[in-house]
This record gives structure tokens, sequence and C-alpha cells, in this order.
């Protein structure tokens, strides 16, 4: 055995890590840096027509909200990758109205990144198609075909959606907005789980479990019923559904929300840390 050489192996290896380890400490101070100048800088005014013609919701902002909100536009922009599905051309009105509309949700809540699992969105020239399989016990399965989607949120860092739905929800308030729904969804994960229960202060859990809890539950038995009812009825599919639903209402019209759901815009307002009426 040759203890010198033996030696020398030793030390270069641990050498060679040390190396290895400065290199990965100065890539993420480069990446920090770099992600801290991107919230720093502003959209340009023609970026800002643009967003601001596609998703009038983004104009209401108000002004000392409007700098982190720009920030997180450009992060949102540079880390995410748009992709145009059966020869779509990803154009900048859409872009800017995905995240321009998806950043709202977090421009109050400065402790949350700008959706750090999302990689990339898919989008379609207008409502899509696919094909719905599911096990049951037993070994059986169920299929439902030509399922139609305008918008779905993934949990493997995927958004898909439509871009006439995109352009067609964004034009106006009316609580529909697919958009702000997938995000929604998006800002419910951030906890880690999509489950109706979005990162919010360990203080105010039980009361966002009583309150949504009966909301939901009000839904659910309305639509049983066949009544009519303020919030969409789609929120009645599950805790996660019936969130992103009630997002979509307290974004595009907070007023009638506050009317109709008091203890539900409540909630919304400490969860976002803003409200929309006082834009």
């Amino acid at each position: 055995m040759n203890l010198g050489s033996d030696g020398a192996v030793v030390a270069l290896f641990a050498l060679l890590v040390a190396a290895v380890a400065v290199w990965m400490a100065l890539r993420a101070r480069s990446a920090r840096s770099a992600r801290k100048a991107l919230l720093g800088r502003k959209l340009s005014e023609s970026e800002l027509r643009t967003v601001f013609a596609a998703a009038p919701l983004c104009k209401r902002l108000p002004a000392d909200l409007r700098p982190r909100w720009e920030g997180l536009v450009r992060l949102f922009l540079s880390e995410k990758v748009f992709v145009g599905c059966k020869g779509l051309e990803v154009t900048d009105d859409l872009r800017l109205a995905v995240a321009g509309q998806a950043c709202l949700l977090l421009v109050a809540r400065p402790d949350l990144d700008a959706f750090p699992d999302l990689s990339t969105l898919y989008l379609h020239p207008t409502t899509y198609v696919r094909r719905d399989e599911w096990s049951l016990e037993g070994g059986a399965s169920v299929a439902e075909e030509d399922v139609e989607f305008d918008g779905e949120s993934w949990d493997r860092g995927a958004v898909v959606l439509s871009a006439k739905a995109v352009r067609q929800s964004s034009r106006k308030p009316d609580g529909f907005n697919v958009v702000i729904h997938e995000f929604a969804h998006q800002f419910d994960a951030l906890d880690g789980a999509s489950d109706g229960c979005p990162p919010i202060p360990s203080a105010l859990r039980a009361e966002w479990k009583a309150v949504m809890s009966a909301g939901w539950e009000a839904l659910c038995q309305a639509d049983r019923r066949g009544a009519w009812t303020f919030l969409d009825p789609y929120g009645a599919e599950s805790p996660a559904e019936f969130f992103a639903v009630l997002v979509e209402t307290f974004f595009e019209l907070p007023g009638d929300l506050k009317a109709e759901h008091p203890d539900l815009h409540s909630l919304l307002v400490r969860a976002f840390g803003t409200d929309p009426l006082e834009w």
C-alpha cells in the first residue's frame, strides 16, 4: 500500500468536493441576485398598455402594490415557459394576461414566492378535449370520453389554459376568470397540497376550516336542490374547487361577495393580505 499516494488522492478528492460546494454556493447566490434584480424591474409602458388592455382587472391595482406586482410579473415571465399547443402562437397579450392576473394573488403576500413549483404553461387555441379514466375497487375502471376543459392546474409543475377562454374571461369582471381560477389552485398548493386551505397564519386555521366548510356545504345542498346560487355551483365539486370559485369572485366581484357572503369575503381578505374592493 502506498500511503503517500492514497493520502494525495484523498486530499485531491476533498479539494474537488470543496470546489464544487463553493461553485454551487456562488451559483445559488448569483441566482438569488438575478431574481432580486428582476423583482426590482418595472414593466415597460408598452407592456403595461398590453396587460391593461388584455386584463383590465390589473389596472385597478393601487399604487402602493404596483411595484411588487410589476416585479412579480417580470419574474414570472422570466422563469415560466409558455408552450403553444396545436399550432398556437403565444403572443405578448396572452403571456401578460396570464402573468399579470396570476401575480395579483401574490401581490400582498411578500412571504410567498412566485409559484416556485410551476415551470410550464400549455396554451391551447380553444376549449380542449381529453379522455379521463379512473380505477374502482375490485380492479374495474371507468372511462369518460371527450371531457372538455378551458383550464387545468396540475400538481406536477404545469398549468393548461385555453387561449380563447383566457381572452374572453379576462375582459370584464363577471366572476368567471379562468386564469384566476387555475392560479387559485396553484396558490392553494403553495403549502404542499391543493385542498382548499392555502398558506395562511396558524391563528386563522380554525376559523378558516369552520367558515369554509359551512360555505361549501351550503353550496352543495343548494346545488343538490337545483337552487340558484350566487357562487358558481362548480365549487360544489370539492373544497379545492370551492376555494378556486371563491377566489375568482373575490377578485372580480368583491363587493357582491361581501354583500352575499361577508364571512367568506373577510377570510379571503386576510388570506391574500388585500381587499380588491378597495382597489
